[in-house]
């Protein structure tokens, strides 16, 4: 008979993170896609999601050693580098404003390339405060959703 002392205690798994993690992820985007209209952008919803990048950051920093951060953490990195790299062709395409807004793209430009050096530090932030441990279930499940969400949530007609 084995004793109990000798095999690791592992901690149960905590499924009302795991489901509220996932559920986020998916409202999100809705929140998001339902506050603009047309190709309008709001300033409360830039910093409202620019809140929301900082916490999840913080996030992934205080619960690195758990593994169901893996959950916030891959779709906050890869979102996140899709963003910059979007932000950052942006910016040296030049396609900020049309004709009309001729007086108002230098500082379109100074704004976009704020956000681009923002996103790039969330990248850093993510890549510095990844999570020690592994799960990988939940790491598999973190890429579905991820992959998921960034199929429907432009597909969305809302």
């Amino acid at each position: 008979m084995k004793s109990s002392a000798s095999q690791p205690i592992r901690p149960p798994t905590k499924w009302i993170v795991i489901c509220g993690a996932v559920i986020v992820w998916w409202v999100v985007p809705l929140f998001v896609r339902l506050q603009t209209h047309h190709d309008e952008v709001a300033g409360g919803l830039v910093l409202g999601c620019l809140l929301g990048l900082a916490f999840a950051i913080s996030l992934c920093a205080r619960f690195r050693r758990e593994a169901w951060v893996v959950l916030i953490w891959i779709p906050l990195l890869v979102w996140t580098c899709l963003g910059g790299v979007k932000a950052f062709g942006a910016f040296a395409g030049g396609r900020l404003g049309g004709p009309s807004a001729a007086p108002l793209e230098g500082v379109a430009t100074l704004i976009i390339l704020s956000v681009a050096l923002a996103l790039s530090g969330a990248v850093i932030l993510c890549l510095v405060w990844h999570p020690k441990t592994y799960s990988l279930p939940l790491g598999v499940l973190a890429i579905l959703n991820t992959g998921a969400i960034s199929f429907v949530t432009p597909r969305a007609n809302l």
